[in-house]
């Protein structure tokens, strides 16, 4: 399994699924993307992100080589 692989599993265990379930309907019904229906779910994901990597000894922003996105992250939880 890789880094990235574990890092979203990491991601999804540290987030509450209702939070998901929230930011999931907020963009779906106002058709817009994650970082504008809910920024604090945003923000957080890109530091669980980093956090698997400090935890893993990987550099900083190392899991850039995959996506930039913390959206593209969610959309994999």
């Amino acid at each position: 399994m890789s880094h990235y692989t574990r890092a979203i599993d990491y991601v999804s265990r540290n987030i509450d699924d209702e939070e998901l379930w929230h930011a999931w309907n907020v963009m779906e019904s106002d058709k817009m993307p994650l970082h504008k229906a809910d920024p604090v779910l945003y923000d957080r994901i890109y530091d669980l992100m980093e956090e698997y990597g400090e935890n893993e000894g990987l550099p900083e922003n190392w899991w850039h080589d995959y996506t930039d996105d913390p959206q593209d992250i969610f959309l994999e939880l």
